[in-house]
C-alpha cells in the first residue's frame, strides 16, 4: 500500500501571501503546519501548505 505524502516527509512549509507576494514559512511538523496555516488564514492571509524540498548538492550542480 502506497504511503500519503505526510507520511513519508518529515517536514512541511507553509506558504502564505497577504498581498504583497508568496513567504515562506519555516520547516514544521504537518500539525503544526495546519495549526500556523489556520491562524495566518483567521488574520485574512491565504495559505497552502506544501512538503519541504529536499535537495542534494549534487542535484544543484548536475541539475
Amino acid at each position: 500500500m502506497a504511503q500519503s505524502v505526510r507520511e513519508q516527509v518529515e517536514k512541511f512549509v507553509v506558504w502564505y501571501d497577504s498581498g504583497r507576494g508568496w513567504k515562506p514559512s519555516k520547516p514544521m511538523n504537518f500539525k503544526s503546519a495546519e495549526d500556523y496555516a489556520e491562524d495566518l488564514q483567521n488574520r485574512g492571509m491565504s495559505t497552502r501548505i506544501h512538503p519541504q524540498l529536499m535537495i542534494t548538492v549534487d542535484d544543484l550542480i548536475n541539475g
